[in-house]
């Protein structure tokens, strides 16, 4: 497992997820989706700045954010990540240096929906890696349903 690097785990995100359309945020570009676009047909768009992110059009079904959240002020990144949310955006993968941003805690990431899918820890640097998915985000609760309301003859009828 020591072998294991966020490289190696955004690739294999890559190739287990194999999107079409993806959009890398970032001071630069991660080496393991190079990798991946040598290997397979995917439309990609670099960029340096979030604002430069036009959503109107086509909507990526990945975003890749690395080396940025921590340069950015947390209402600034709250925009994007809340953004990408909003229109629907499938899957969004961060990468972070909590060290570098003080900011941007486990917590306010998983209040966002996000899940923390593994910490890489290489001498004086730990990055940290978090994902979210449209598809499981917030999961079906069991409680959620007509046998556990008041009134289930109303149950999905009617809207307040």
């Amino acid at each position: 497992m020591s072998d294991f690097t966020p490289s190696s785990l955004l690739l294999d995100w890559l190739n287990t997820h194999c999107p079409q359309y993806i959009v890398a945020i970032g001071q630069s570009r991660p080496p393991a989706l190079d990798g991946f676009m040598n290997d397979n047909d995917i439309q990609t768009l670099y960029l340096n700045n979030h604002h430069d992110l036009q959503l109107d059009e086509h909507i990526p079904d990945t975003v890749i954010i690395s080396d940025y959240l921590e340069y950015c002020s947390r209402e600034s990144g709250q925009e994007l990540l809340a953004r990408l949310r909003n229109h629907l955006t499938a899957h969004v993968l961060i990468f972070i240096d909590h060290q570098k941003a003080s900011d941007w805690d486990f917590n306010t990431l998983i209040g966002l929906g996000f899940k923390k899918l593994m910490t890489f820890d290489h001498s004086s640097r730990s990055l940290t890696c978090y994902s979210y998915d449209i598809d499981n985000y917030n999961p079906k609760r069991s409680w959620n349903n007509a046998d556990h309301w008041a009134n289930p003859e109303m149950f999905g009828k009617y809207w307040w």
